[in-house]
């Protein structure tokens, strides 16, 4: 489900916060439908506290939803994305996780600021 180096930097619990400690028991019990980037386990770590949070609750949802349009999250496709891309943002406050969604597969790119994920997602 992981690849090797997002698992070892993920047991790297000793620079992690408790909130991406809690994230990480519910990543490792997520069917294979859910991957998850090395990009978005760095980008998480500079997210703050209470975002976490959230962030480990829209994992959450996405994990029991088994889909991105029964989850109930705040979503919308991406701008810009060439055709045949399936890039969405989903909203966590003033933050917003920018996924790769073919249905079943989600794979959880990155998280960025508002004015940060236009600049940088969808990938060139």
């Amino acid at each position: 489900m992981f690849s090797n180096s997002v698992r070892c930097d993920l047991l790297k619990i000793g620079v992690f916060t408790r909130p991406i400690r809690q994230i990480y028991k519910i990543i490792s019990t997520i069917l294979s439908e859910l991957l998850i980037k090395n990009s978005f386990v760095k980008e998480l770590k500079k997210v703050p506290p209470k975002t976490q949070t959230a962030i480990k609750g829209v994992l959450y949802n996405l994990r029991e939803a088994h889909s991105l349009e029964n989850s109930g999250l705040d979503y919308k496709p991406m701008e810009g994305q060439r055709k045949g891309e399936h890039y969405y943002q989903i909203q966590v406050g003033e933050w917003r996780i920018g996924i790769d969604y073919t249905k079943p597969k989600v794979v959880v790119i990155t998280v960025l600021s508002r004015g940060n994920i236009y600049k940088h997602f969808p990938p060139k």
